[in-house]
């Protein structure tokens, strides 16, 4: 996760100083369609497509890890209020 994060900061950075090395070698500004094609290849040849695809996976995973500690929490506490002799007390704060 570090990786992609620490990728992800500098690659505008490399993108820009690759524009303008093509820009330089051109003599011109490229096409936009350029540009796309050469950012797609590059992400294929570094396989950001499934590194994207770990992370999303990782994020969700993490999430569903949370919501099922909700769930347990919120599920726990209602058996204990249905079937405790002495319903929850709630503090009140003092204000």
């Amino acid at each position: 996760m570090e990786l992609y994060k620490a990728r992800n900061a500098i690659r505008p950075v490399q993108e820009k100083e690759v524009e303008q090395q093509l820009e330089g070698t051109m003599h011109e500004k490229p096409s936009l369609i350029m540009l796309l094609s050469a950012k797609q290849e590059a992400s294929r040849l570094l396989g950001e497509d499934a590194e994207n695809r770990q992370a999303r996976q990782m994020i969700m995973r993490r999430n569903d890890y949370r919501n099922a500690v909700v769930s347990f929490c919120n599920t726990a506490l209602l058996l204990i209020s249905v079937f405790s002799p002495h319903p929850l007390q709630t503090r009140k704060s003092s204000v």
